[in-house]
């Protein structure tokens, strides 16, 4: 088979591994003798091994490959107007407040120079979230009302909000479980096209938590503009 490392050659174990830009703890290295899988860092036994599938968006993600990665997440969307514009957003894992809630964390139209991080870098998540922070915290006031106009009026315009489909989601689950429960010979199809449509309607939430979350960065973004200041990271 072809691996996902064809830029390298046919590296069949290599492409075992699992993919997590922001977890990743191994590299591979070429040399004269061929390739290596060299650690970033001392890797505990028991620990697992992650590399790197390239930085891609999570459409792309999960077309290729069938799964969103928990962090860092990639969203990209094209507004259906003439103009076209394409809206980006990377999201990681939020923080807390002094009081506990859970603050959302994104880099607005990330620029090359953070998105080469995830693929070179490697660094805590703290020191993420607060290149996330810093970027989006000094865009200029007109991308940020950019973003959060063009968010809203997405949220708005998609054919299901995130409430009915995590009601169509808590359905399918339960429709598979009725169907494990009660076998008539032909589950296995049926589970299977209703684990894909399952999987697809978990896509949907997953991208509609997204937005939400850079439309609640971009607004708390613009609050400190309004406030003349931006708040200590």
């Amino acid at each position: 088979f072809v691996p996902r490392a064809t830029a390298v050659g046919m590296v069949p174990i290599y492409d075992l591994f699992n993919h997590h830009n922001g977890e990743r703890n191994v590299k591979l290295q070429l040399s004269d003798t061929g390739v290596q899988l060299v650690a970033l860092d001392p890797i505990p036994r028991g620990k697992q091994i992650f590399l790197s599938y390239g930085v891609k968006s999570m459409s792309t993600m999960y077309r290729d490959y069938g799964f969103v990665e928990s962090w860092p997440q990639i969203w990209t969307w094209t507004e259906d107007t003439a103009a076209k514009d394409r809206h980006t957003l990377t999201l990681f894992p939020a923080t807390l407040d002094d009081s506990g809630n859970e603050v959302a964390v994104a880099a607005l139209y990330p620029n090359k120079e953070i998105l080469s991080k995830f693929w070179q870098g490697h660094a805590p998540l703290q020191e993420y979230q607060t290149l996330a922070k810093t970027h989006t915290l000094n865009l200029p006031r007109d991308l940020l009302e950019r973003f959060r106009n063009a968010a809203t009026t997405l949220l708005e315009s998609l054919p299901t909000s995130l409430k009915e489909d995590q009601a169509i989601l808590k359905s399918m689950v339960k429709s598979k479980a009725a169907l494990l429960k009660n076998p008539d010979g032909s589950e296995n199809t049926k589970q299977v096209d209703l684990q894909d449509s399952i999987s697809a309607v978990e896509y949907r939430i997953a991208f509609k938590k997204s937005v939400k979350a850079g439309l609640s960065v971009a607004e708390k973004a613009l609050v400190d503009w309004n406030d003349g200041g931006q708040e200590e990271l």
